[in-house]
């Protein structure tokens, strides 16, 4: 049997998918969206780099350099959010898959089509919060789909709001269809399913604190 890959509908059926891909033999057209996924991330990203959304620490400077200088930072800037866009998706397809592959007993092919979905949710959470980046100035941390406002009220430990506020409204839609999918494909007991998943997110969310307390400001 042969699976061609779909995007949307994987997203919208995923049980009838997760069949359809639980039988093939050969997936088709997995290249091909794996490259318009790549293709609309770096088209999101350099975007969000027109509209200047993340250089607040290139503003901070302003006074430090001239204005060829400072015009030169905000272009380097927006190369480098290219560049970051392709790094990103990359690490989001691949990644991911290489752990659900250790961890279950599916091709990773297949892995690799279940992270395709994961990716297209998360550049719709991106392009929906641009609106309220561009318009209300606010940073990833506090997205009002995420934990992390409420973590701000709570705590000042950038740690915390770095780890709360990765989790989101769409990431936690992103481990339930991972939960129907690998439910489908593999022959893992629901316990166990939940722990992996549970696991390897856990295990992203410390990763994008961390990545929010570096200084940006001091790199640049």
């Amino acid at each position: 049997m042969d699976y061609h890959v779909q995007l949307f509908r994987g997203i919208i059926h995923p049980k009838i998918s997760a069949y359809q891909l639980q039988k093939a033999e050969q997936i088709s057209a997995l290249v091909k969206k794996m490259m318009l996924l790549f293709f609309s991330s770096l088209l999101l990203f350099a975007l969000s780099a027109y509209f200047g959304i993340g250089n607040e620490s290139i503003s901070k400077t302003i006074n430090n350099w001239s204005a060829e200088e400072f015009e030169a930072r905000k272009l380097w800037f927006a190369l480098g959010q290219v560049v970051w866009g392709v790094i990103w998706t990359g690490f989001i397809l691949f990644f991911p898959a290489l752990l659900y592959w250790i961890l279950t007993d599916l091709e990773y092919r297949k892995l690799l089509v279940l992270q395709l979905f994961a990716g297209v949710i998360l550049l719709l959470e991106k392009l929906v919060l641009l609106p309220f980046q561009y318009q209300l100035g606010i940073d990833v941390q506090s997205s009002p789909f995420s934990l992390g406002v409420l973590a701000q009220y709570i705590t000042n430990n950038r740690f915390l709001i770095g780890f709360f506020g990765a989790i989101t409204l769409f990431k936690v839609g992103i481990m339930f269809l991972q939960y129907h999918y690998l439910k489908i494909l593999t022959d893992r007991t629901s316990k166990q399913l939940i722990f992996i998943i549970l696991s390897i997110n856990l295990f992203f969310w410390i990763f994008t604190a961390i990545l929010s307390m570096i200084p940006l400001d001091k790199l640049i």
